[in-house]
């Protein structure tokens, strides 16, 4: 059976899927309604003639390494082989808990969108991320000079803040591009990034008592 990502298996396995949010007791487990075993049975259903068929199939873990040899904290995709039943029990091991984790990830979502909407006044709500290293090539050059390229990193944060102008009640989107030639992604960044913001949104006169970050990154 082929699951096209988080809320295709969600909506297989968790009840009252026509509300945006199922019952707390299906994300816990509890429910007797549904659970794990809802996939079991379609899965068992459509594999019944063949539990032992060796087949392959893809993980994302941590190795340590990158296909290239090269050291990384990244996990790399990685080809698995075994037979039927041993795809389908570790599937339905990672699927026990992952129902919480989609109900942390829907919520925590649903709220920085409606902070971001509704942002109070004195509160910034920043949007951090990093982007990928970009090779940096002359306007003027002549031949391609492929040994002698500069590469950096592009560290962009979005504030949305309430209008600073009296009456004003609109909510501002202001839009910041850090670029360095650091490319560790490592915390250093992020904090100098975030502190050269705060300084520039203060000389706008932003009144700030409050910062709220979402990102998608440790580091940040």
């Amino acid at each position: 059976m082929k699951l096209k990502g988080i809320e295709s298996s969600r909506l297989k396995e968790l009840a009252g899927t026509s509300k945006k949010f199922s019952s707390l007791d299906c994300y816990k487990r509890t429910c007797v309604h549904c659970s794990t075993h809802k996939l079991t049975e379609k899965i068992l259903a459509e594999n019944r003639c063949f539990p032992e068929k060796e087949i392959f199939w893809n993980e994302w873990k941590k190795t340590g390494y990158n296909p290239h040899g090269e050291e990384t904290i990244i996990p790399q995709k990685i080809e698995v082989e075994g037979n039927v039943t041993d795809c389908f029990q570790q599937l339905v091991e990672e699927l026990e808990p992952h129902a919480l984790h989609v109900f942390h990830v829907t919520w925590n979502l649903s709220e920085i969108e409606h902070l971001r909407k509704n942002v109070p006044e004195g509160v910034v709500v920043m949007y951090m991320d990093f982007a990928k290293n970009f090779d940096l090539q002359p306007a003027r050059e002549i031949q391609s000079a492929y040994w002698d390229c500069t590469s950096v990193t592009i560290h962009g944060i979005v504030c949305f803040y309430r209008c600073t102008t009296e009456g004003c009640q609109k909510i501002v989107t202001d839009k910041y591009m850090h670029v360095t030639k650091e490319k560790k992604h490592d915390s250093f960044i992020p904090r100098v990034a975030m502190e050269q913001t705060i300084n520039l949104l203060i000389k706008k006169g932003v009144p700030i008592s409050l910062i709220v970050q979402a990102c998608d990154n440790a580091s940040d």
